[in-house]
């Protein structure tokens, strides 16, 4: 079962600047990073996550529910990481977020 730790610990491994990860991200999502960013939607999120944990499998309504259930953001904010809307396509489906460093 997918759980919101497994959405963080790929965001946190891009902040860490994983470089496995990155090098995964990069062939999974050409684009998908750009200036110590990544940018993505929830479908392809929800794609990655389902790359990266197999195991994990969940249909993307149940990704969805994990996601927007979770501390994520709060988790993210403390190591010094904020998602943010990039593009507000006014669906959160087809809207386009970004994960960068927090600005002072």
């Amino acid at each position: 079962m997918l759980e919101a730790r497994h959405i963080t610990q790929l965001f946190m491994l891009f902040a860490q600047g994983d470089k496995q990860l990155i090098s995964q991200l990069q062939h999974f999502c050409p684009g998908a990073i750009t200036h110590q960013q990544w940018q993505f939607s929830l479908g392809q999120l929800h794609q990655f996550v389902q790359h990266c944990y197999p195991i994990a499998e969940s249909d993307y309504q149940s990704f969805r529910s994990t996601l927007f259930n979770s501390s994520i953001n709060h988790d993210l904010a403390a190591a010094g990481w904020v998602i943010k809307i990039l593009d507000n396509r006014q669906n959160v489906d087809r809207s386009v977020y970004v994960l960068q460093k927090l600005t002072a």
